[in-house]
């Protein structure tokens, strides 16, 4: 279906907005999360989501790390499918005598062990698990305990990392050449590795391609306004939300993150010149109220309540550790974006074009950030104290 007044089809699902983004199974035009979720009754949804699952998981190694990555699957295969109330899970008959209390407690730990013997038999060799063998309780029940968070180990946010405030990054965005010390070099010399090395969770300097220009030649030599050192706020702030909702690790679906991005910061997300967003508080209180709208980013999230103590804090926490931490954060979120403005299936192109433009934004405030550090060695301080400032006591 058309507008008449435009070439742009309208929603499928709400048939009021002009849809952005299409079906990536039955190409159906949707505007919007919500409205995906919605169309052909939620079966594209459901498919969609169980293939995902499946392919995650299927001839999966059960390593670590190959733990992690299930689970971080199944975590959003749960949160997908909705909340789940499994108050009466574990084996039938189990808990109904209780003498002592040992019993209480022993069914409580049957009700948290969501594979069957066998299955954890088989995780104990270090044996690859099907989830094809999996019974549909045993499944299901794996699925509610991913998505009530008992199987995740909490994301420790990079930038809490010592190694990250160590991290050194020149100009352009890449790692700076620092001076080794003479016993390093001797360390080096002898076939020792350097204890430089970051981790795997920091994002890396810019590489050669990804080099920052300066900021005086994407602003053509003009004086920045005031106002921008707060989308540099609001751009992260958005940062900081979708990098919790994906616990951290949003490689398996960067065209949804990069959406939610774009949908919970105006500065990401505006096509045209950006107003309101002038202090501290305008910049986080818009991705508060952005975030608490999108029922998939809520259900992710902590309550409403906590969320501008859970923003000022964390943003408080970046802008304290200098500009090498703030380029980091910059460097991440415009790499997400290109994969997701790179990505050939699921999102539309005008919803890749999107991305492209939410990318050069967000390295135009990366070169902004860069030169207002050089230029002024208090501005991210102040912008620390400020933020810090909305954190109740």
């Amino acid at each position: 279906r058309m507008d008449p007044e435009s070439s742009t089809p309208t929603c499928e699902a709400c048939t009021k907005s002009y849809s952005k983004y299409a079906c990536p199974r039955c190409a159906a035009r949707v505007c919007s999360l919500g409205c995906y979720n919605a169309h052909n009754g939620g079966r594209c949804r459901e498919v969609f989501h169980g293939e995902g699952l499946r392919d995650a998981m299927n001839g999966l190694v059960v390593d670590d790390e190959g733990k992690r990555t299930m689970i971080e699957a199944l975590k959003r295969q749960g949160y997908a499918d909705g909340v789940y109330d499994f108050a009466n899970g574990g084996d039938e008959g189990e808990g109904e005598s209780d003498e002592d209390g040992d019993a209480e407690v022993e069914d409580e730990d049957a009700a948290r062990c969501v594979l069957s013997e066998t299955s954890l038999e088989a995780l104990s060799r270090g044996e690859m698990l099907d989830v094809n063998a999996l019974d549909a309780r045993e499944l299901a029940s794996f699925r509610a305990a991913c998505a009530r968070g008992e199987l995740v180990v909490p994301w420790t946010p990079w930038w809490m990392e010592k190694e990250a405030g160590e991290t050194r990054v020149g100009a352009s965005g890449a790692r700076a050449v620092e001076e080794i010390s003479e016993n390093v070099r001797e360390d080096l010399g002898k076939g020792e590795t350097s204890t430089t090395e970051t981790s795997s969770s920091i994002p890396s300097p810019a590489t050669a391609a990804e080099a920052l220009e300066p900021f005086d030649v994407l602003s053509g030599g003009k004086t920045p306004p005031e106002s921008l050192r707060w989308h540099c706020v609001n751009a992260l702030a958005a940062y900081v939300l979708v990098k919790r909702i994906f616990n951290g690790d949003w490689t398996d679906d960067e065209a949804t993150a990069a959406s939610l991005l774009l949908d919970i910061s105006s500065v990401l997300g505006a096509r045209t010149a950006i107003g309101g967003i002038e202090c501290a508080t305008s910049a986080t209180h818009d991705v508060v109220e952005r975030a608490a709208r999108l029922a998939p980013a809520r259900a992710l999230l902590p309550p409403p309540s906590a969320l501008p103590r859970v923003i000022s804090t964390e943003l408080s926490i970046i802008f304290s550790r200098g500009i090498n931490v703030i380029i980091l954060a910059f460097l991440d979120l415009s790499r997400v974006l290109n994969s997701a403005s790179m990505s050939s299936g699921g999102a539309s192109k005008p919803a890749r074009d999107a991305f492209r433009a939410a990318r050069l934004k967000s390295r135009y405030l990366a070169a902004y950030s860069i030169s207002t550090a050089a230029g002024d060695p208090d501005a991210l301080d102040a912008i620390a104290r400020a933020l810090g400032a909305l954190t109740p006591p």
